[in-house]
């Protein structure tokens, strides 16, 4: 047989073959009304899953460029139990299958899946019956089911994946509602479109998603876009999201707010493993890139992951999210790495934070580290070091947020403080601050989202010194002449300076709800001693502290040679910025007379014993002496 002749019976079988497919499309189209399959449709969907399929709208054939049939209104309903009646509903379907591919190659080609108007109800009902589960058929029939069509799956899976090919799918105008009738919680996703082109089983394609999101009965709601190239392993259960973009906008007090997140990923089910390579997320100006390995993945995931935050300003972030950024003045610079170990609702993740520089109001640190570790709702930042006025930082703090009031604790070493220039930043325009070199030790606890709360739930100890420093807003030697003129009844003579200053200053005390208790006060100059106790109340703003200054010995000049011994006392009353500062008089005048008194009781004292070792002999004059000390 010759060339030609082959080549001319193949041209008329394969001809005959086309004839013999549009005859069939057209005997389908002209004698078969597929709405005749309509009850044997709905039958086998209630036996396979036991609920009930309408379909009121039409069954119609296509068959160009290829056979299909086209689907009007189709409601599949939920079980008995559920309030909500309709579980699926789809307003148009359209499948078509390439009749040539299937007939000469035996490939499945089709010219695409077209969905419009799907709404899926998800429920979890108020006893945890779920409505996603289907009920499956009898034991008996399922056997043979699965004894008829195994053995085909997997030889289509495992040897004949290049027999798959699908053109387009599209998805449009799809809504998913999604209801907890236990936690009474929603989320409905609404104007679902989805499209993927030239799928197959070989090949990644292209695949893109995007829907808008809201939280019932909240201001949370955004819109969801998502682009990537899908590939599809079958066979082996491989999937792959590749160049992966996925793009998350929402608003916060009516700033607009848009998350962005790259990568590519990978999913084997066979070893229930995934992972996530060239992470990159983005909020605004913050950046975090890395990498995240997940197993036991549809069991029990366990999510290992790597990140790094990259420098960004956090003023900057904040204001851009549309937070109140009134109390930061600077706050730049601010980068870490983070390990991340997350299982079920266990979350842990470890890593480093440093900032460069940050101004909170007026304060000021710099090259501030700290170890973060965050477990079960409990941050902790230990340890913590900061430069901080010419001196240093040390502490620890922790949050727990396990509960609807966040609880706070926080230990802290302050170490040669320049207390002037923090007094400043820290208190502002306050009357009476503190100057020179300061170390404290703190140890505080409090609860609250607001400042007033913290200061009123604020409880713990601390411990102060101060060296080669100064009392600014008050002038104890100016307040000793003053109780020297008051005492002899002259005008005063010296000048007020608003100044003390002092070799040291040690104190201690307890905070109890915002108070700030003390009774140990000593601070000690080249002239005086000053003792002093009280209370400032941060919830109020209010102070109350007394001082008693003593002169020394040694130091006491002429004038105030008389002053010796007694109690100089110092009211220190009112407003916290802008206390009354004040000589209090009447406890002068009493101390000076409980003074005069001993005085005039020992100068009594002493001529009795001086006429006892007069006029007395012996051992009576021992005893009258003893009987008078």
């Amino acid at each position: 047989m010759n060339v030609k002749k082959v080549l001319k019976i193949s041209a008329l079988f394969l001809g005959g073959a086309i004839l013999l497919a549009l005859l069939l499309m057209i005997g389908l189209v002209l004698f078969v009304d597929p709405n005749r399959f309509k009850p044997l449709i709905a039958e086998k969907v209630n036996y396979y899953t036991g609920r009930q399929l309408t379909m009121d709208g039409q069954l119609a054939w296509s068959f160009y460029p290829s056979l299909g049939v086209q689907v009007g209104h189709v409601i599949l309903g939920n079980p008995t139990g559920f309030s909500q009646k309709t579980f699926l509903e789809i307003d148009h379907a359209k499948v078509s299958i390439k009749l040539l591919p299937l007939l000469l190659h035996h490939r499945i080609e089709s010219n695409g899946i077209i969905l419009n108007g799907v709404t899926l109800n998800l429920i979890k009902s108020s006893n945890g019956t779920v409505n996603w589960k289907m009920q499956k058929p009898v034991a008996h029939s399922l056997a043979n089911e699965k004894d008829s069509t195994v053995g085909l799956q997997e030889s289509n899976i495992n040897k004949n994946s290049e027999s798959i090919a699908i053109d387009e799918i599209d998805v449009s105008h799809a809504n998913i509602h999604w209801l907890d009738e236990q936690s009474h919680q929603q989320i409905n996703i609404n104007d679902l479109q989805l499209q993927a082109k030239d799928l197959n089983l070989i090949h990644p394609f292209p695949l893109s998603l995007s829907f808008d999101f809201a939280v019932p009965n909240s201001p949370v709601s955004g819109t969801v876009k998502l682009t990537t190239h899908l590939a599809l392993n079958l066979a082996k259960q491989i999937y792959s999201l590749r160049d992966l973009n996925l793009i998350v906008q929402t608003t916060q007090n009516r700033q607009p707010i848009e998350l962005k997140v790259n990568g590519d990923m990978i999913a084997d089910l066979t070893q229930q493993t995934a992972q996530w390579t060239n992470f990159k997320a983005q909020l605004a100006n913050l950046i975090v890139t890395g990498k995240m390995n997940v197993g036991d993945l549809t069991t029990a995931p366990h999510a290992i992951g790597q990140f790094n935050l990259e420098s960004f300003d956090v003023k900057q972030w904040l204001q851009q999210l549309g937070q109140d950024t009134t109390n930061i003045k600077i706050l730049k610079n601010m980068q870490g790495k983070f390990n991340v170990d997350a299982k079920a609702a266990a979350v842990d993740v470890k890593g480093t934070v440093s900032i460069n520089h940050v101004q909170l109001k007026q304060v000021t640190l710099d090259d501030v580290n700290v170890q973060t570790h965050f477990q079960n709702g409990v941050l902790v930042l230990s340890p913590m070091t900061a430069s901080l006025y010419q001196g240093t930082l040390n502490g620890e703090a922790k949050a727990i947020l396990t509960s609807t009031i966040p609880q706070f604790n926080v230990l802290a070493k302050l170490a040669n403080i320049q207390l002037d220039a923090l007094a400043r930043d820290v208190m502002g325009k306050h009357k009476i601050t503190l100057a020179g070199l300061g170390n404290a030790d703190l140890t505080i606890s409090t609860a609250g989202k607001t400042t007033p709360a913290l200061l009123e739930n604020l409880n713990g100890d601390y411990r102060l010194s101060v060296n080669q420093g100064s009392l600014q807003g008050i002038d104890i030697g100016y307040l000793i002449n003053h109780a020297y003129s008051l005492i002899k009844n002259q005008s005063v003579s010296s000048t007020n300076s608003n100044k003390t200053d002092f070799g040291n200053l040690t104190g201690s005390g307890v905070i109890r709800n915002g108070v700030i208790l003390n009774d140990n006060l000593l601070l000690d100059s080249s002239v005086f001693e000053v003792k002093g106790k009280g209370l400032v109340n941060l919830v109020k703003q209010q102070i109350d502290y007394q001082l008693q200054a003593v002169l020394k010995q040694n130091t006491a000049t002429a004038d105030w040679q008389s002053l010796y011994g007694l109690p100089i006392p110092i009211s220190i009353t009112g407003d916290l910025a802008d206390p009354s500062i004040r000589l209090d008089a009447a406890v002068l005048v009493k101390a000076l007379a409980q003074q005069q008194l001993e005085k005039a009781k020992n100068q009594v004292k002493e001529k009795i014993q001086e006429q006892i070792k007069q006029q007395v002999p012996g051992n009576a004059n021992q005893l009258l002496q003893n009987l008078l000390h």
